[in-house]
């Protein structure tokens, strides 16, 4: 559940060439400001509302990619709120079928627009999920509009981009409620002129605003251009903008609405001390989003993201070593793909070689720091905790690594930092032991899977890479339709048995060159409960999903199927999946009992029979795959 409490940061850079994610402030489970960048969904966290501050292409690009990959899954119309202008230029610019289809004029599987725009202007003041949200002038473009967020008496005021303008220090001088404020400083002062050409604020320009306003509020930066990072984090420390509480805004940052910082020392260690139960309370969430799932990678991720929230680190990544090639290499590792490097180098290295936890504010200076990654990746590492991961044995398996402390100038972590690595540390060490098991099984099944699929091939020779081709071929189909890893992984390992209950069926049945007359077919059709039979009684997840396509693999959408007649959704989705594959594969190719059909007489079929055979959210996925799907065709021909 997201916490109401807080704005999560999703993304905050100028540029994706920085490995960050681009503007998005998310605001609620369903609500953000901006869609540069729009996370990834799981089943009931699908963006609803979109607030668009203005339609420069790192605030708004995300949501094109995010219609369109996830299509299928969207209930509710998407709603943009933008002035008229964004509006316009959205409609105009963007989503006008040249640049990106028109998802205004398209519509979801339920009939509702995949996009519905909304006018708001400033004054309108919207409840969001518990959340008020008000548009105000932004001194960008023409348009621009900048978000005041409130929770109850307080409020967080979001600049969006914007120049210097006194009409900002008015309305938070005017604004008791607004505590913190999040400003755009893209440029450093030097480039003065660079930046009120593009509308964009300098330090020297925040801090005059600062100096006018009340001396209570607390000031974020975000929005920092590369090339001028350096310039600006030593002004901002010159300066003292960010003083204590303040932060230069990354991935993953997050800001609670409820912080009066304005306090005596006694009142300080008191408000430590609720951070901590709220630290607490999200380690808890943490430990039960991991306990209702089983994909060691997502657990991980889970953790990543619990240290990043708790310790307000950049980034995280967990390391495990891979002893036959004498490496360790990243699990997870936020911004980059996995990641090997020789045992017993560099700091993390140096942190399982050693069995001990490393702290160090000054990597550059560590004669252990290699900085082959920050070069790869384009990144400055200023600050490390390293955490080894040890198994119930008490043997180091890997490492729990930590970059970038982001709430203070300096990126310096401390002690209490170390402490919270440690326990996600801890239940790494327990995700490994639990992966490793669930591996070893999941291989020995897999194992099993295709040695019953090979014995099926032999007893209906012309099948041949049919079972390989359906196995790829739903496993592409899954992808499309945005199922998860996991389902994923089960539905491309499960697939190849779905017509091991032809085992059972006599071989002039099986391999008859000519059509099958009705008492033929209905012995044929005992093939689906056949197969559920044999593999139902294993256990793994494997075996289980293996045993539902095998059993549902020949019932229709639209109902008349077999063995049980049943139709829409209460056929299992891995079985929809596997259904359109098989028939797509059968038709394509040379049967005993018929030649292979041309592709666009295959297309047509699975056209006619959208809604009747086919799951059409199935249909669509196929299509917008296709290419990929000729690929396998390609590859494992007979």
């Amino acid at each position: 559940m997201f916490d109401k409490q807080r704005i999560i940061f999703e993304g905050s850079s100028v540029s994706k060439y920085l490995n960050e994610n681009l503007t998005c402030i998310r605001f609620s489970l369903h609500g953000v400001i901006d869609a540069g960048f729009l996370p990834k969904p799981n089943d009931n966290n699908l963006i609803k509302h979109v607030f668009i501050s203005h339609t420069h292409l790192d605030h708004i690009c995300a949501l094109a990619l995010y219609v369109d990959n996830y299509f299928a899954r969207l209930e509710d119309s998407i709603c943009v709120y933008a002035s008229k202008e964004s509006i316009v230029n959205l409609q105009e610019h963007f989503f006008n079928n040249k640049i990106w289809p028109d998802f205004s004029k398209i519509k979801l599987a339920n009939g509702k627009f995949a996009i519905v725009y909304e006018e708001i202007n400033i004054g309108d003041k919207l409840e969001i999920d518990g959340i008020f949200i008000e548009p105000v002038k932004s001194y960008h473009t023409k348009g621009s509009f900048g978000f005041i967020l409130s929770c109850k008496d307080n409020s967080i005021y979001f600049t969006s981009d914007t120049y210097y303008h006194e009409d900002i220090i008015d309305l938070i001088n005017s604004r008791t409620d607004i505590k913190q404020v999040i400003f755009d400083v893209s440029f450093d002062s030097k480039s003065a002129k660079l930046a009120k050409d593009s509308m964009h604020m300098t330090p020297i320009l925040l801090k005059n605003i600062q100096k006018q306003v009340r001396e209570d509020v607390i000031f974020h930066v975000f929005h920092i251009k590369y090339d001028y990072q350096q310039m600006i984090e030593e002004e901002l420390r010159e300066l003292d903008i960010l003083k204590d509480y303040g932060m230069i805004i990354k991935n993953g940052s997050f800001m609670q609405f409820d912080t009066d910082y304005n306090i005596g020392m006694k009142e300080v260690l008191k408000r430590h001390n609720l951070d901590q139960e709220q630290k607490l309370e999200t380690i808890l969430k943490c430990f039960s989003e991991i306990s209702k799932g089983s994909d060691s990678k997502a657990n991980l991720r889970v953790l990543g993201e619990m240290v990043k929230q708790n310790i307000q680190a950049d980034r995280c990544s967990v390391w495990f070593i891979d002893n036959e090639h004498k490496e360790y290499y990243t699990l997870h590792a936020d911004g980059v793909n996995e990641i090997r490097v020789p045992l017993g180098r560099g700091i993390v290295g140096q942190a399982i070689l050693n069995k001990e936890a490393i702290l160090e504010n000054n990597p550059q200076a560590n004669p252990h720091f290699d900085s082959t990654n920050d070069k790869r990746t384009n990144y400055t590492t200023r600050s490390i905790l390293a955490m080894p991961i040890v198994n119930s044995d008490n043997e180091v398996v890997g490492a729990f690594q930590a970059l970038n402390k982001l709430t203070n100038i300096n990126n310096s972590f401390n002690e209490d930092d170390l402490d919270y690595l440690r326990i996600a540390a801890d239940y790494s060490g327990k995700i490994y032991e639990g992966m490793k098991k669930q591996e070893d099984l999941l291989n020995t099944q897999k194992d099993l899977i295709y040695s019953i699929a090979e014995m099926v091939e032999k007893k209906s020779e012309e099948t041949g890479n049919h079972v390989k081709r359906v196995g790829k071929i739903s496993e592409i189909i899954a992808r499309q339709m945005g199922l998860s890893d996991e389902d994923i992984v089960l539905i491309s390992h499960a697939s190849p048995t779905h017509d091991i209950g032809k085992i059972g069926i006599p071989d002039a049945i099986l391999n008859k060159p000519a059509k099958l007359d009705d008492k033929e077919f209905r012995v044929m059709q005992k093939h689906a409960q056949i197969g559920y039979e044999m593999l139902a009684n294993f256990k793994g997840e494997i075996m289980e999903a293996a045993a539902v396509i095998a059993h549902e693999h020949h019932e229709k959408y639209g109902g008349g199927g077999y063995p049980m007649g049943k139709k829409g959704d209460d056929i299992h989705i891995y079985a929809r999946i596997v259904s359109l594959a098989d028939v797509f594969d059968a038709l394509a190719n040379d049967r005993c009992y018929k030649p292979a059909w041309p592709l666009e007489k295959i297309y047509d079929y699975i056209n006619e029979n959208k809604g009747i055979q086919f799951d059409p959210k199935v249909v669509d996925a196929f299509f917008a795959a296709k290419d990929k799907i000729l690929d396998i065709r390609r590859i494992y021909c007979d």
